[in-house]
């Protein structure tokens, strides 16, 4: 029985260690007291775009992450039941999601995780998650360029108008 349970531990050590991708974002998060549709919710948002999220144990995944020469990871410690999630693409808005999850259950908090290659932790994390979207950063940089060419524009008809108004000024004073 307890070579069954072994084997098993295996495996699944074996299965995460090779999903551990170099090009790969791993961020792990504690998800005690969510229920399982709640985490099954989380799932669904995350896994949209060839990611994956996982509820392992603590040990098996230290071991995981040792293996795929994550050794700094491996050596935070985790509080509570972790989870990770495998993020190859579209990380910064998995991040989001995460913290918009965490914001809207007040149940689940991130640990740590690998980030572009670089640890982060809470604060980090949190950083990230608010950062502007692709697109909110897009608008702004169109705006930035196109608000001197307005100014210009605006500035132009401002003298137009000054010029009509004293043109109409003296017009009525003949």
């Amino acid at each position: 029985m307890t070579s069954k349970n072994k084997q098993k531990k295996i495996n699944i050590v074996s299965d995460l260690t090779c999903e551990l991708f170099p090009d790969k974002d791993i961020l792990i998060f504690d998800y005690q007291g969510l229920s399982a549709v709640e985490l099954n919710l989380l799932r669904q948002k995350i896994t949209a775009g060839n990611n994956t999220v996982k509820a392992i144990k603590k040990n098996l995944l230290k071991i995981a992450l040792s293996e795929s020469g994550q050794k700094e990871l491996a050596s935070k410690d985790f509080p509570g039941q972790t989870a990770i999630a495998l993020v190859s693409k579209n990380s910064l808005e998995t991040i989001k999601e995460i913290n918009l999850v965490s914001k809207s259950l007040g149940k689940l908090n991130f640990l740590a995780g690998l980030f572009e290659g670089r640890l982060i932790d809470q604060n980090e994390f949190l950083k990230l998650a608010t950062l502007p979207g692709r697109e909110q950063l897009i608008a702004m940089a169109i705006s930035l360029i196109k608000n001197p060419i307005n100014r210009l524009v605006m500035q132009t008809k401002v003298n137009q108008q000054r010029l009509v108004l004293t043109l109409k000024a003296a017009a009525l004073r003949r």
